[in-house]
């Protein structure tokens, strides 16, 4: 009808304008007609209103300012979804809620293909003495949240196990994925599912739906025994022969340290820095100080002397890197690191999901979670980037969860099915590790005491005998020394003392007073000292 009428209306302005002459039509002929060009230029020109809509050309004869109908092929006939036209492009009519019916009305009876890992107790072989095929060989807590989300969206899906049970990880020098991500990526599954951690970097190339487990990073370790502590546990961290060859690698330093600084030039050093052409040299390096210096390395800390420009600081920062080593903490999977909790008996703590520590922690009586959360981290059902089922999974999950079945499902598989509830706690125990008391540190005050009666020994030797120099030097009774200076230590006042003179060094008198109450008479004087 439009182009009847469009045809009409250029050949009436042709015909208002020029005189049009009909001639016999030559079917055989290759002349064109004379008046064709002004009839295709009087059709471009042409403006009305179709059925069709607004009816206009450019210069090149091509349709401009038109409108199309979007519509899509449903089940039962075509439904008109949008429009397009060159202005604003495509714009579509439908709501979400058209759209949504529509996403879940193509679900029904289509079988979805899902990509999983094994990993307990998300996804296992199910134990049983027949031949099982498909769907029915696996079960886990993924399984039983996939069968209630299909059953709420009236779908089916085929399980497929990855090739290498590999989650999905991108290669930092080719940039490309593994595991379930990959097989989202080049379209042979339309859906992974197992304990698959939401991250941005997997976000960045896959959808997920909403999280349907939360949890976070936490520490398993082993319970303590209850046994009997040492009065020395303090010590425990280190055996025995680690001690005793932490003690010879400490002399042993100390003293290749002392000979090394006698070797080296670069050590003796003027005593006095004002004299230019000094008579000795001095080495700070005694063997005291490089007891010193090697303890101050062992425990990380300074010292008032270090060693000059040469080669010895090589030597000590050696000492110093084989303290700071340690032994590696990191393992290859989960269950190599509850392997080294079981077995290493308290030296050895696990960093791993808090979810995973539940589950382990149901079935092993020994082994314990300490303290909360050191983060949060969430499970989801990973989909290809742009999939149209992402909205009705999450609207199914979050209907489970609003009903209470995803807490349903975690008790049976994480505290009933296979083996758990084994480690029941017992009323008002706690899981948390014990703390110490003093019979865990009453080592460390042993180790006090003893060193302050070390000290206690050395001062009273140290004053003994310089109050035995004094009275042989003063020609004094010893125990009146001893007097003496005990009255002076007692007294508490002050924080200096008169210096003792010899009588023969005084040159002011006759009498030398000093503070043992006896007089010392210098022959040669006349006045006495007061």
């Amino acid at each position: 009808y439009d182009a009847v009428k469009l045809f009409v209306l250029a050949i009436q302005a042709l015909d208002n304008s020029t005189d049009v002459q009909l001639t016999s039509l030559v079917c055989e002929g290759e002349v064109s007609w004379d008046h064709g060009n002004s009839l295709i230029n009087y059709m471009k020109l042409v403006q009305l209103q179709g059925l069709t809509g607004h009816i206009e050309f450019d210069a090149l004869g091509f349709r401009t300012d038109f409108t199309l109908d979007i519509v899509e092929l449903g089940m039962e006939n075509l439904t008109k979804v949008g429009t397009w036209n060159r202005k604003t492009g495509a714009n579509y009519t439908r709501t979400y809620q058209d759209t949504f019916k529509r996403i879940v009305d193509g679900l029904q009876n289509k079988t979805l293909i899902v990509s999983f890992a094994y990993n307990d107790p998300y996804i296992m072989l199910k134990e049983s003495s027949k031949q099982l095929t498909g769907n029915d060989r696996f079960e886990g807590f993924c399984i039983d949240l996939l069968n209630e989300i299909a059953s709420i969206l009236k779908f089916n899906y085929t399980l497929v196990s990855v090739p290498d049970n590999s989650y999905g990880s991108k290669d930092k020098v080719s940039g490309e994925w593994n595991g379930m991500i990959k097989e989202l990526l080049e379209q042979r599954a339309e859906m992974a599912i197992t304990d698959l951690t939401i991250n941005y970097q997997r976000e960045q190339a896959v959808d997920f739906t909403m999280p349907f487990m939360n949890m976070g990073i936490s520490i398993l370790y082993k319970k303590p025994q209850k046994m009997a502590p040492s009065l020395f546990s303090f010590l425990s961290p280190l055996s025995l022969e680690v001690w005793m060859y932490m003690i010879t690698a400490y002399v042993g330093v100390s003293v290749l340290l002392y000979i090394l600084a006698r070797f080296t030039p670069y050590e003796w050093q003027n005593p006095h820095p004002c004299d230019p052409d000094p008579d000795t040299l001095e080495n700070q390096f005694t063997i005291l100080n490089c007891l010193w210096f090697a303890i101050g390395s062992l425990m990380q800390q300074g010292c008032d002397f270090l060693p000059q420009d040469s080669t010895l600081p090589t030597y000590s920062r050696m000492w110093s890197f084989m303290e700071s080593t340690s032994p590696s903490v990191f393992t290859k999977s989960n269950a190599e690191g509850v392997k080294r909790v079981q077995e290493e008996n308290g030296l050895y703590a696990y960093l791993m999901e808090s979810s995973s520590i539940e589950y382990i922690t149901e079935r092993n009586c020994d082994l314990t979670q300490v303290g909360g959360l050191l983060d949060s981290k969430s499970y989801g059902i990973a989909l290809p980037p742009g999939s149209p089922y992402k909205g009705p999974l999450d609207v199914a999950i979050l209907s489970m969860q609003e009903r209470g079945r995803l807490h349903v499902l975690k008790e049976k598989w994480f505290k009933q099915k296979r083996g758990g509830g084994k480690c029941k706690e017992e009323a008002g125990g706690s899981s948390m590790a014990s703390e110490l008391n003093l019979s865990n540190v009453g080592g460390v005050f042993v180790v006090l005491l003893g060193g302050m009666g070390l000290a206690l020994v050395v001062a009273m030797g140290e004053f003994i005998l310089e109050c035995y120099d004094i009275a042989k030097d003063d020609q004094l009774p010893l125990l009146s020394v001893l007097s003496t200076e005990l009255r002076f230590v007692f007294k508490c006042k002050g924080s200096s003392k008169p210096v003792r003179k010899k009588a023969c060094e005084s040159e002011a008198g006759d009498i030398s007073h000093n503070i043992y109450g006896s007089d010392v008479y210098n022959y040669t004087g006349k006045n006495p000292l007061s």
